[in-house]
């Protein structure tokens, strides 16, 4: 009987990890947070510097993802997670679809207004793949990035407010995932 037990509780424990490991990092919400107000501030009273903050501050806030990613899994004891590995080409894939339908959306004289709704459209079926496939936490920041993307179609120019609810959001589902403890990935 004791046998039984121990197996029960090992298979718990391994269930228990595998969900650990797909989690994302609160941190990495902050990460995005702080890059999304930004965005918005530069958007709304800098619009001719915004493109060039985006292409800067994206893959800034992948690299510091994967960063801290990284680390919360050393912490964890894990080094090299499939999940961790996968999450980075995840996101990388991403941010590379992203810069190419900006890319096409510029050599199709698609007004620049418009530009950041593709954006939050990418991101959102990001965020939604990420949370079909391990991390339900994730479901709430695709709802979060849609919702932006409907927002800049109904309220075109409200940059600083879309950065700031998005900003908040994502503060807020950081916050939820270190409440619920650490990750492996």
């Amino acid at each position: 009987m004791t046998d039984s037990n121990s197996l029960a509780r090992d298979v718990a424990f391994l269930r228990s990890a595998v969900e650990r490991s797909d989690r994302t990092p609160g941190g990495i919400y902050f990460v995005w947070a702080v890059v999304l107000v930004l965005g918005g501030i530069v958007s709304q009273w800098s619009p001719e510097w915004s493109a060039r903050y985006w292409m800067l501050a994206a893959p800034v806030g992948v690299a510091a993802s994967i960063v801290i990613g990284w680390r919360s899994g050393r912490r964890a004891g894990a080094r090299g997670t499939v999940a961790g590995v996968r999450s980075t080409f995840h996101w990388a894939g991403v941010t590379l679809i992203t810069f190419a339908v900006m890319a096409v959306a510029l050599g199709h004289d698609v007004r620049p207004e418009a530009l950041g709704t593709l954006a939050f459209l990418v991101v959102s079926l990001g965020y939604y793949l990420k949370a079909v496939h391990t991390d339900r936490s994730a479901y709430a920041a695709a709802a979060i990035s849609l919702g932006a993307a409907g927002a800049l179609l109904l309220l075109p120019g409200s940059w600083f407010w879309i950065g700031l609810v998005c900003g908040a959001g994502l503060a807020g589902i950081g916050l939820l995932e270190i409440r619920r403890g650490p990750t492996d990935a």
